[in-house]
């Protein structure tokens, strides 16, 4: 149910709640009339999502009589004295596990907001304003539930590192953070380490200092590190951090890491899930991340956007757990041809490859042909166009072209 470009009186709200149960309620652009809801009942609701308003006594009033699991406020103002951690939450409302949060200006406290919705389970915030994260004295942080924090476009105050102390933090997402420094700098909780699982940063630079710190993480499983202005030097650290076997998914896109210290030979054998799309790799360097193919984990490979030769398509092919498989736009160097990938036992096991970007021809045509496994090619329109113009037959049915998808009974 969507309300959009009107002006909200009481009796338009409280219609809502005679609903009972709806699933999802928008209002955007909407004017209120200066009025407060007086009623007994109570609207269940999936899904909130206020845009471009201003919240007043009216949408105040409203939030103390809806029982929601989801709350979006998207460009929103508070008027004041109301604020997102000041609505008294009825005691019944037992299920809202998750707030977005859009480029508002809140004029508020994180743990406030946390104290006010105990059951939230994930918290996301974008192009935020005048957020605090104090903890104020003699006040029991272990009954907080909160698993994820994401965190986009954000300018880091002071305190941020508080959120350590968030006896439940499983996921932490930092996007295009200004001032990321001072997270880092006053980590030293040990729950904080042995918690987390996955970390996500993007768009922000990290310095060795700071990479430092993420090693700390004792159980972390998944990292990206996404135009994070790291080199090869980085690799040195983050080995110490592979090394302990715990992570099973590094994500490196769009970094400057090209080659790899002799240090770090084998550094990739025993992760489940690597992305290295873009990070500007010198041909014959996937040698030496994979030094061991027979004894390696790898089952998901991104070498998009970087120069690969004969040895590296040879060493992918010996990879004999790998299940999927991106090449977009490889720069293949000195003899290398789409068919070294077919010179161990890749071909009995790939389900998914994705060349796009890539012109294939006739004779590439016979290379895909060798694998019995696959259940998805991804590959340009034009390289789409000549597979069709062959009578080669293809061992997929599933061809997704440019991002549009189109079924083929090319093989059976």
């Amino acid at each position: 149910m969507k309300l959009e470009n009107i002006q909200l009186s009481s009796v338009d709200l409280i219609s809502f709640i005679e609903f009972k149960k709806v699933a999802k309620i928008k209002l955007e652009n909407c004017t209120c009339d200066d009025d407060e809801i007086y009623t007994e009942k109570i609207l269940v609701i999936f899904i909130i999502e206020i845009k471009n308003m201003v919240i007043d006594k009216l949408i105040h009033s409203f939030f103390k009589k809806a029982c929601f699991e989801f709350l979006i406020l998207d460009k929103v103002v508070f008027k004041y004295p109301f604020n997102i951690s000041n609505i008294p939450i009825p005691e019944y409302n037992k299920f809202a596990s998750k707030i977005k949060l859009i480029t508002t200006n809140m004029n508020d406290n994180f743990f406030d907001l946390l104290y006010n919705y105990k059951s939230l389970l994930s918290i996301e915030m974008k192009s935020v304003g005048n957020l605090s994260f104090r903890i104020k004295k003699n006040v029991n942080l272990n009954f907080l539930k909160l698993e994820e924090l994401a965190l986009k476009d954000f300018s880091l105050p002071k305190k941020i590192h508080n959120i350590q102390f968030l006896p439940n933090l499983e996921f932490l997402k930092l996007y295009r953070i200004q001032n990321i420094s001072s997270l880092f700098t006053d980590l030293n909780e040990q729950q904080f380490y042995d918690t987390l699982r996955t970390l996500k940063i993007k768009g922000t630079p990290l310095t060795h200092l700071e990479i430092e710190k993420i090693l700390n993480f004792s159980r972390l499983e998944n990292l990206k590190l996404h135009t994070c202005n790291l080199d090869s030097s980085h690799l040195l650290n983050l080995n110490k951090l592979i090394s302990k076997k715990i992570l099973r998914r590094l994500i490196l896109t769009n970094n400057k890491i090209k080659n790899i210290p002799i240090t770090c030979k084998g550094i990739f054998n025993h992760l489940e899930h690597i992305v290295l799309d873009r990070c500007g790799l010198y041909a014959g360097s996937v040698s030496l991340f994979f030094n061991d193919t027979k004894s390696n984990k790898i089952s998901f490979l991104d070498l998009s956007h970087n120069s690969l030769n004969r040895a590296d398509l040879i060493v992918v092919s010996g990879l004999i757990k790998l299940q999927v498989l991106k090449l977009n736009g490889i720069n293949l160097q000195e003899d290398a041809r789409l068919n070294n990938l077919t010179t161990h036992g890749l071909t009995k096991h790939l389900k998914f490859l994705e060349i796009k970007e890539l012109t294939i021809s006739a004779k590439d045509i016979l290379f895909l042909s060798k694998f019995k496994a696959l259940e998805k090619i991804s590959l340009s329109e034009s390289s789409f166009e000549c597979l069709k113009n062959t009578k080669v037959r293809i061992c997929c049915s599933n061809f997704d072209v440019d991002s549009v998808y189109e079924l083929e009974m090319l093989s059976k």
